[in-house]
């Protein structure tokens, strides 16, 4: 996930893995999905992290204006089913809460 919001045109991305993780329950059913359709992860990869159901990834950057630099990623993994539309309401109704926490990660990137 963190590598598909770095490359991608979009500030962030709320990843739900409930699909993936419902079909991939076995090593060859995971192995036969795409390597994009799998976020890139190997088998050993996806059990380590099988705990975590929902990842909310955002793009922190330095500087304003019309040319900030990207400078790193925050990701935020969630354990449990059924949180994404809790997440992202607590996105769009919290923002100055979250703009607050990404200011002070991009501060300390600077």
């Amino acid at each position: 996930m963190v590598g598909r919001c770095w490359i991608s045109d979009e500030k962030d991305q709320l990843t739900d893995l409930a699909e993936l993780q419902a079909y991939a329950t076995t090593e060859d059913r995971f192995c036969a999905l795409e390597p994009r359709e799998r976020f890139n992860l190997t088998w050993s990869e996806f059990q380590a992290a099988k705990q975590y159901n929902l990842i909310w990834v955002t793009k922190l950057y330095r500087g304003q204006g019309d040319a900030p630099k990207l400078k790193g990623l925050l990701s935020v993994d969630v354990e449990g089913r059924g949180h994404a539309d809790e997440l992202a309401k607590a996105l769009t109704t919290h923002k100055a809460a979250v703009r607050a926490l990404l200011d002070m990660c991009e501060q300390l990137l600077a």
